[in-house]
Formats: C-alpha cells, structure tokens, sequence
C-alpha cells in the first residue's frame, strides 16, 4: 500500500511538472506572437519598473497581455508609492524591448503578476543574444548591466520620497552604484576632429552604456570616438555623436551627482 502510495504521488508530481512545463511554452509563445503586451513603466526612471523577487532574487519586469489587468497592477504599486504606468509594448517592438532588458540587469519576466495566470519565466528563455566573448577581433561589448541595475533600484527608492535623508539602505545601494560605474565602460560622445567631450550645457558631457542610446542623432564615423570607464582610460571606437540626451538628478547628502536615463549617465566634467 506504502509502495502504491508513492508511486500516486510521484505521478502527481508529474502531471504537474509537465502541466507547468505546457503553460510556460504556451506563455513563451504568446510573447511572441501576440499583437501586443502591457508593460509597468516606473514614472521615476521612465524604464520598465523592476523588483527583486524576495524569494528567487530574480530582477524582474512585469508584463500583461490584457491592459485591465496591467493597470490594476499598476494602481497596486501606486498605493505602495512606487508610481509606476502601464504602456502597451507593439509586436513591432518586441524584439528591442526584450534584448534591452539584458543591458538592464533584468533576468526574468513575470507574466500576469496578481491573477490565476501568473507564471515568471527567464529571460534567456524567450530570447538569446550573441556571446560577448566571441566578437570579431578589434571590437568591445560596451554595456554595464549591474550598475544600470543598481541604479534603477536606487533611483525607484529614492524618489519615492524627495528630500529624504540618505537610509543606510540607500547609502549600500549608492556605493554599490559608484563601484559599478568605476568597473564598466562607457561611449563618450566626442567632436568629430578634436577628440573632445562634446558639453550638453552646464559642464555637463553624455555618457552612455549602450551603443543604441546614440540611434538617430548619430552618425557612424570608424575611430572618431571614445570609449571609456570608470577609470578614467579610453580607447577610439567607431560612432560618432551630433549630441546626447541629457537628463540628471541631484543625490542627497552627496558630492557625486548621477541619473540613469535608460543607458544613460551624465557625469560632470
């Protein structure tokens, strides 16, 4: 009786696996294919709103395909004054809006957050994106995922309540911030013959950690660009800058002022 018991509850088990196994595919697909999903965009860094999974540490986005749902998610977060909105996300753009979470920091998607449908599913799993360790020879993969990371987390937290005092918390997640940005590398948006730092106004020069941040006011000119990090070296790559979005916010009870703006930072000079 023990025996059949067992073997019961191990078919149990099984069924389940493979009922879990069936919804995560089917979601998968419908990430693809669906004419449109439902993002929460985080009105603080005007990026897809990400959480640390308390129970997994996964960093996840949260996305719905009915918008009903994604705004009841939405006004969820507000009331915990994390003022976030729910922006519809076209077909047309899945495949941006997906390969950017990468330079997030973000490994996961939760699906359906608060209904019966929920399930969370890898990033990796929907889409793959080219090894950064096998790029021909000469070229660099400039991105820093774990300090846009950490600064998203940073910035959510800290707008919540302007003119708060620095928590140790908050204190934690600054340093970690700065010791991210003194690890990667960044393009440096530079005048097409002198080799300098072209200013946005104020002292202030763009930097970005992602070569898209410079699509449309960009122009691709071999050797005429700068690559930096945090350091302070450098190195020419080949995009050549007009200008840079600029956006900054000041940090409280610091003499550092940082901003992300998607892969942006604006650092003073």
């Amino acid at each position: 009786m023990q025996e059949e018991g067992e073997e019961a509850y191990e078919e149990i088990i099984k069924g389940k696996s493979k009922l879990n196994m069936d919804k995560k595919k089917s979601t998968l697909e419908m990430l693809r294919i669906s004419d449109e999903v439902y993002t929460l965009l985080s009105r603080m860094t005007n990026l897809p709103y990400v959480e640390c999974d308390p129970e997994t540490y996964d960093d996840q986005i949260f996305i719905f395909f009915d918008e009903g749902e994604a705004k009841k998610a939405a006004s969820r977060l507000l009331n915990e004054k994390a003022p976030v909105q729910a922006v519809k996300v076209e077909k047309r753009s899945f495949l941006v809006f997906y390969t950017a979470l990468y330079p997030m920091g973000v490994n996961c998607i939760v699906v359906n957050e608060g209904t019966s449908e929920r399930i969370a599913v890898q990033l990796e799993e929907l889409i793959q994106r080219a090894d950064p360790q096998k790029l021909p020879k000469g070229q660099i993969w400039v991105e820093n995922p774990q300090f846009h990371l950490t600064a998203i987390y940073f910035v959510q937290e800290i707008r919540k309540n302007p003119g708060q005092e620095m928590t140790d918390e908050l204190k934690a997640l600054y340093e970690e911030m700065l010791a991210h940005f003194g690890r990667g590398k960044f393009l440096i948006a530079a005048s097409k013959n002198q080799g300098v730092l072209l200013l946005k106004g104020e002292g202030w020069a763009g930097v970005s950690a992602a070569v898209h941040r410079f699509a449309g006011i960009s122009e691709i000119q071999p050797g005429e660009e700068i690559a930096g990090d945090g350091s302070g070296s450098r190195k020419a790559c080949g995009i050549s800058a007009a200008g840079m979005q600029r956006c900054r916010s000041q940090s409280h009870g610091s003499e550092c002022s940082a901003e992300i703006s998607e892969q942006e930072l604006s650092v003073r000079v």
